[in-house]
């Protein structure tokens, strides 16, 4: 059980990386934007939605997870891991 000291730090590392969660989907909306016409066979406005619904869903999943102190169903002993994974990753699909 961690005591409050190590709750009240884990929350204020959760909450930053949440943010650059946040951040990095906002860094990817802008490079949607800015695709010339033509560049890609699907509408921007209905990719921006779809961005937009899966940076909330791992959003929710991530806090929501650490707020209930569970981990995830699979591969991650804890969300902030998952998060950790996330935002690399998509670092990697921005390039």
């Amino acid at each position: 059980m961690l005591s409050d000291q190590e709750m009240a730090s884990e929350q204020l590392l959760l909450e930053a990386l949440l943010d650059s969660w946040d951040q990095n989907n906002t860094i990817l909306l802008n490079l949607l934007r800015i695709l010339p016409k033509g560049g890609l066979e699907a509408r921007t406005s209905r990719i921006e939605q779809m961005l937009k619904e899966s940076a909330k869903a791992v959003r929710d999943a991530v806090k929501g997870r650490r707020e209930a102190g569970r981990g995830m169903d699979l591969h991650y002993d804890h969300p902030i891991l998952l998060l950790e994974h996330m935002v690399w990753q998509e670092g990697y699909h921005h390039g």
